[in-house]
């Protein structure tokens, strides 16, 4: 397997990728997701993967983790993608074959790209795909203290009685009968401390990456850490955490991450001022700020460290990216080129009219970095009557319960949506 993967063989394996009647993804063979409410999943995209009587995989069903790598539906999944089918679980990536595709981005992820390479030359030679579990992808519940807006209860405990909200259909309706207030009790599987002391089935691990919620106000998930610390060769094994940037670490919980290879912050941070508030709810920038620079203190004071900037575009912040990347550069904050996009639903911008595609593209044509997001604009035409709709009563809505203006805050964008 080679170490590292140049431009022109990342190009190499995007096209091969795309050729017509081309199937195949990386995760199912070197990957595990579990999502914050337990289930097994293809990947962050895909849905649920089935028990013989239809119900979902799920963690709070077994005592390890290791009982979901070895479950007989997933060993399905990797027979249908070494067959070249087209996964039933996995229907965005079916509907959507651009280059902006999930199993384009992640087969191309700097987690898996060098097995996809490897990958790549054994299919073109018929060699048969060994399954190899190297990336373990677990969300650590939906504990959260934000509630951002291209985010949902899915996401974000802190959401669900937003969300409930937004949803009601009667006055009468109670939250703790609500679907919302049962998806925060099903995603408490995350307190059991059975699922972090089993490591049997994850020695082959080279990164593990960490997500919630806000995975560092679950204390318990160093458990599985220092177990892990204790048994493999620490010098292959990156820990990947995404974080909204609110939180800092203990002293004991920084003393086992400095036993691993590498630590990667990347920092959910999608704007600055009052945008980055409205945008992030119950976060402030000032005390932000203040964090984002602990994260860039321990890049600099651990070699193993490295944390970088990772916004995400969407309808909230597209009309600011210069001036992001700029106050990042400012602040010598590092920070990834965009790379994640909101690709569906009212917060994408995939989701606009013609017009205001137009309108966008013209305000951000100065961009350095502009190339990949307006190719991102084009790629898809998710607009319909029914998302314009939804988006407009759902911003109204939430700015009324959570005191808010979004024509205040994004006085440019809202003449574009035409919200207020």
């Amino acid at each position: 397997m080679p170490n590292s993967i140049n431009t022109q063989q990342k190009n190499e394996i995007i096209d091969w990728l795309l050729e017509e009647g081309n199937n195949f993804c990386t995760l199912p063979f070197a990957h595990l997701a579990i999502e914050a409410d337990g289930n097994l999943l293809p990947c962050c995209q895909g849905q649920a993967l089935k028990e013989p009587d239809g119900s979902d995989v799920n963690i709070k069903n077994y005592d390890s983790i290791n009982e979901l790598i070895n479950h007989p539906s997933r060993q399905e999944m990797i027979t249908a993608f070494k067959k070249n089918q087209q996964f039933k679980n996995c229907h965005r990536c079916w509907k959507d074959t651009s280059k902006f595709s999930p199993r384009i981005n992640f087969s191309t992820s700097k987690s898996v790209i060098a097995q996809t390479y490897e990958y790549m030359a054994q299919k073109k030679n018929d060699v048969p795909i060994k399954a190899d579990l190297t990336w373990l992808e677990i969300k650590l519940g939906n504990k959260c203290n934000l509630k951002c807006r291209i985010c949902g209860t899915i996401n974000s405990s802190s959401w669900a009685k937003d969300d409930f909200q937004l949803q009601k259909q009667n006055e009468t309706d109670k939250y703790s009968e609500s679907k919302q207030f049962q998806f925060n009790q099903d995603c408490l599987w995350i307190n059991d401390l059975k699922y972090y002391k089993n490591i049997e089935g994850l020695k082959d691990l080279k990164t593990i990456h960490i997500m919630g919620g806000e995975p560092l106000m679950v204390k318990e998930h160093f458990e599985l850490l220092d177990e892990l610390s204790r048994s493999l060769n620490n010098g292959e094994l990156t820990i990947w955490y995404n974080t909204n940037g609110t939180q800092k670490l203990k002293g004991e919980h920084l003393e086992i991450l400095n036993r691993f290879a590498k630590i990667q912050w990347s920092l959910s941070i999608d704007d600055i001022g009052d945008r980055f508030e409205y945008q992030r709810r119950n976060a402030k920038w000032e005390n932000t700020k203040e964090n984002i620079n602990y994260f860039h203190e321990l890049a600099s004071k651990h070699r193993q460290h490295k944390t970088v900037m990772d916004a995400t575009v969407s309808i909230y912040n597209i009309l600011y990216l210069q001036e992001i990347v700029e106050t990042f550069a400012e602040q010598k904050w590092n920070f990834y080129p965009f790379n994640h996009f909101v690709k569906t639903g009212i917060n994408s911008v995939r989701s606009l009219t013609p017009v205001q595609k137009s309108h966008v593209q013209g305000q951000i044509s100065q961009l350095d970095m502009n190339q990949k997001v307006i190719e991102f604009i084009d790629s898809k035409d998710l607009w319909s009557e029914k998302i314009d709709t939804t988006r407009k009563n759902t911003i109204k809505k939430l700015d009324l319960y959570r005191k808010e203006s979004f024509a205040k805050v994004f006085p440019e964008m809202n003449q574009i949506l035409e919200i207020y």
